[in-house]
């Protein structure tokens, strides 16, 4: 879905523009990305609005300059997707209605820094695939500002590109991610600084960023995971690692805690479970984390590449509304009781029957022949 700044009345086609429900305000009245209809606010978007206490008590740190450049939820710049039927292309939405949250689908949190070209991450399109590669391999893809920052700018990118409509999150070397940068200055995931003109990085912005966007996003794991790094894991949509890899929150055996990553990490293991590999440390096989639920699947190494890419095909041959609309789904609904949730999903899912996509897809299974997007066959 593509998105305009607050006052910018030019008109975009967007990816989830076929469903016709009008323009919403993604951040700033009714629904905020990971808020129910009674604006509860998820853990992980409270972790987000709360980081910053973090910041202001780094020492070194200019305070003033550092709180400036926080981005809160209730802060950040409003985004609207377009409505061409409407005189000026703006105009208000109706609190938590089915078009708040269909056009709330691609909103990803704002760019930190400049999209540039760095080496710390490359990226490659091949047709409706963006591919972001982690290229630190020397320093095991540890996660240093520059490069939360250059994930998310292209995080942000990928998301607002309608022509895009898979990520896939990968690696080089034989690393995927060792988390925190431990050779900094003051080694730590949940604010990074860098220099001193550059704005602030949180682990924390950057799983709301891949959560809240509309876009899916594949972990092609091909290599070990630990610490921040299995947080990066678990906070893609789908994520595959290579059989031979070790996954391990190693925290406690430096004196710490898994405790941003334990926002997405958390939702997806048992109590049991969670308690074992917290507390031990150990490092385990991606077969066990395939079966306590943190990972989707172990691959051997040799099929990753082509168990990605029929994963992939599987999803583009969905609709890219229906598609951003399921996404959502899984984030949202467990925030909700059942009444508001029935209530929610059934206003969502008539909306989502009328919108111009559906009655594309519903045509073409009528008439026996592939559905617009799809181009598989």
């Amino acid at each position: 879905m593509r998105h305009l700044e607050a006052g910018d009345h030019e008109s975009h086609a967007g990816r989830l523009n076929d469903v016709g429900l009008g323009v919403s305000d993604v951040m700033g009245n009714g629904h905020k990305v990971g808020s129910n209809r009674h604006g509860e606010v998820s853990p992980l978007i409270d972790l987000l609005a709360r980081y910053h206490q973090h910041v202001t008590s780094m020492e070194g740190t200019d305070v003033e300059h550092a709180d400036a450049n926080i981005v809160r939820p209730d802060e950040a710049p409003r985004y609207f997707a377009i409505d061409d039927s409407s005189e000026d292309g703006c105009h208000a939405p109706s609190l938590a209605s089915p078009a708040s949250t269909i056009s709330m689908l691609g909103a990803c949190s704002p760019i930190v820094g400049s999209m540039t070209a760095p080496t710390d991450l490359l990226t490659d399109t091949n047709g409706p695939v963006r591919t972001l590669t982690l290229n630190r391999p020397d320093a095991k893809n540890s996660l240093t500002a520059s490069m939360l920052r250059s994930l998310m700018a292209a995080l942000y990118e990928a998301d607002t590109d309608p022509t895009i409509r898979v990520i896939i999150l990968t690696n080089s070397g034989n690393t995927f991610c060792a988390g925190a940068d431990l050779t900094a200055d003051r080694p730590g995931v949940a604010a990074m600084i860098g220099g001193p003109s550059e704005k602030p990085a949180s682990l924390a912005e950057l799983f709301v960023s891949m959560q809240s966007g509309a876009t899916p996003i594949i972990g092609r794991i091909d290599g070990h995971a630990v610490g921040g790094g299995v947080g990066l894991v678990a906070a893609c949509d789908l994520s595959y690692v290579r059989s031979d890899a070790k996954i391990g929150f190693t925290e406690v055996r430096l004196g710490v805690a898994p405790a941003v990553i334990s926002v997405v990490c958390l939702p997806k293991l048992s109590r049991a479970d969670a308690m074992e590999t917290f507390l031990s440390g150990e490092r385990f096989s991606p077969t066990k984390a395939a079966e306590i639920g943190l990972i989707n699947a172990a691959v051997a190494p040799e099929n990753l590449h082509q168990h990605v890419d029929a994963t992939v095909n599987k999803i583009l041959k969905g609709g890219p509304s229906g598609i951003a609309a399921a996404k959502n789904l899984v984030y949202t609904v467990p925030t909700m009781d059942r009444a508001e949730a029935l209530a929610w999903t059934t206003e969502l899912s008539q909306a989502l029957f009328d919108s111009e996509e559906a009655k594309a897809g519903i045509a073409a299974y009528r008439q026996r022949r592939p559905a617009p997007w799809d181009e598989s066959s």
